[in-house]
């Protein structure tokens, strides 16, 4: 099918530019060129001269990226439902610590208000692996905390029942606690507020934190509670990186897509020039012969490329004929000397 189009356009256009074939080699291997060729006229004969350039290493190298972004895409594909679901996911937890806020802090509320036992409310606090607080709204002492504040803050109860949380220095971010307290005192609730808690041990860990406001004792106190989401906040920066290094990868291989294009171009331009140089000689090989058919001397002319015949013309109105096959050294005129002249 290849050599009936090469030959179709050869005879419709007398020549074909950039056309991609596949050549058997003798051992059967087949390999891909891409071919330039034109017609020219040799000795009355109609003839081909073609260029061909063997592209494997350029279809290997297009393959190979046509195969990593296929690769880099299905990768951003699967990093991006990741991130869905993880989003879904983080949606869904926030939505349940809402709900699960709220009805604590309810059943805080009824337990406080029905004068139930210390005994029931350490229950509560006991059911649950969040961290639950309660706060004077006065002077943010803590009045009462669950075993998880215990375990995350790393101070005691002892030592967390003496104090403020800004006296143990627990708010990283002292203007964050300002806007939480003037959140709580202005609509008396605050949901999902981010904070970042310093432990005694020194390190910072993000807190999601639900509060409301309620009245226990005769005094407004502050009922708190927190979700430890540092892992959650880990992995969407884990997927933010991860993308950027996709996106990076794929920008990376398109500009190695848009370098190989350019070399092909290059390519083809060179071709073309040689194309081009190949027609010149044809022509000047033409106007050597009409030289060599009126001129009256006896001239000799050797091609060095690739022709290896050698022209002769004797006397004024003798034949021109090839001479012999022998290539000589260098190429250059000769014009024997006319009678009475020494050679």
């Amino acid at each position: 099918g290849q050599l009936r189009k090469f030959q179709q356009k050869m005879r419709s256009d007398g020549s074909v530019t950039n056309l991609e074939v596949d050549l058997k080699t003798k051992s059967g291997a087949v390999f891909p060129y891409l071919l330039l060729a034109t017609v020219i006229d040799l000795e009355g004969e109609p003839c081909v001269v073609s260029i061909g350039r063997d592209i494997t290493a350029i279809r290997q190298t297009q393959v190979a990226l046509i195969a990593a972004r296929e690769v880099m895409r299905a990768q951003i594909e699967t990093l991006e439902q990741t991130e869905e679901r993880l989003r879904a996911e983080i949606v869904e937890r926030t939505h349940a610590m809402d709900q699960r806020a709220a009805a604590e802090a309810a059943q805080a509320v009824a337990v406080a208000r029905m004068g139930e036992s210390e005994a029931k409310l350490r229950k509560i606090f006991a059911t649950t692996s969040d961290l639950i607080t309660i706060s004077r709204l006065a002077d943010g002492r803590y009045l009462d905390l669950n075993e998880s504040f215990v375990t995350a803050s790393g101070y005691s109860r002892e030592e967390a029942l003496q104090h403020t949380a800004a006296n143990l220095g627990m708010w990283e971010d002292r203007g964050k606690l300002q806007e939480f307290l003037h959140e709580i005192r202005k609509a008396g609730t605050v949901a999902n507020f981010e904070l970042q808690m310093r432990t005694k041990r020194g390190s910072v860990a993000l807190f999601l934190v639900s509060a409301t406001l309620m009245e226990l004792g005769g005094e407004a106190c502050v009922v708190a509670i927190g979700k430890d989401i540092t892992p959650l906040k880990q992995v969407e920066r884990d997927l933010i990186a991860a993308r950027e290094l996709m996106r990076a990868q794929i920008e990376t291989l398109e500009g190695t897509e848009e370098r190989l294009r350019a070399e092909i171009v290059e390519r083809s331009r060179a071709m073309e020039q040689r194309e081009v140089a190949v027609r010149k000689l044809a022509d000047s090989e033409g106007k050597l012969r009409r030289i060599l058919e009126v001129t009256p001397d006896s001239m000799s002319i050797a091609f060095r490329l690739n022709a290896r015949a050698r022209w002769h013309r004797s006397g004024s109105r003798g034949r021109m004929r090839k001479a012999s096959n022998d290539r000589p050294k260098g190429c250059r005129w000769r014009k024997p000397a006319r009678q009475g002249l020494s050679r």
